[in-house]
């Protein structure tokens, strides 16, 4: 137990001094895939830093993910990526880092999720004033809470995940330049889970197929 302490102890001071040089992140912004193909910029969380290189032979994929980043923290630099890049699509993977600490503070339950969808909302804008098309993935739950989380996590997370997807679902089910997509029916219980937060190899397999499929018919569309 005192070797896990110390270990969450140390990584918790870590990012708070990479906080500290850097709040709005510095991401890799490694690109993979067919060079002559359009740009597709992920931007979000560890989610997005963690998707594997060379994923996609349809897109050029850049990575702009960056650990244990709020939407806030995300929002900070989006504007800046974007237009540095110019890519074609805009993919959004955020929001889980946000909506995690609910436990922590349920006195901003409220603030903490309504929040979150703005700095989503705010995203999009930034991504459609650069001439991307946008697409904003849900966010997923956390798979089976591990045993240093059990004290700082309670049900009120995943009905704070629902409640966010429903309202970027009915925020965007009209428009043609931004689309919500919901990648939970690709998770297969716990199989596609890594740890409690990240995922595996062949669920990101899945998830590049589904984005392949929708910017496909983003950018026939625009």
């Amino acid at each position: 137990m005192n070797v896990v302490l110390f270990r969450t102890a140390k990584d918790f001071y870590t990012r708070e001094a990479r906080f500290r040089l850097a709040p709005s992140g510095m991401p890799s912004l490694q690109e993979s895939g067919p060079a002559s193909s359009p740009r597709v910029l992920l931007l979000g969380d560890s989610r997005c830093a963690q998707w594997p290189e060379n994923s996609s032979n349809v897109f050029r994929m850049i990575n702009g993910g960056v650990g244990n980043e709020t939407t806030a923290q995300v929002m900070l630099r989006a504007e800046d990526t974007i237009s540095a890049l110019k890519p074609e699509i805009v993919v959004i993977q955020v929001g889980i880092n946000d909506l995690k600490v609910i436990p922590l503070l349920p006195e901003k339950k409220r603030e903490i999720i309504d929040g979150c969808v703005s700095n989503i909302r705010r995203m999009t804008e930034t991504s459609r004033a650069s001439g991307s098309s946008v697409i904003v993935l849900s966010v997923l739950p956390a798979g089976k809470v591990d045993l240093t989380r059990r004290l700082v996590w309670s049900n009120d997370v995943a009905l704070a995940v629902s409640e966010v997807n429903q309202q970027l679902r009915d925020e965007f089910r009209a428009s043609e330049e931004v689309m919500f997509v919901d990648l939970l029916p690709l998770i297969d219980s716990d199989s596609h889970y890594r740890d409690m937060l990240h995922f595996t190899a062949e669920f990101y397999a899945l998830a590049t197929s589904e984005l392949e499929k929708v910017a496909a018919t983003l950018l026939a569309q625009n």
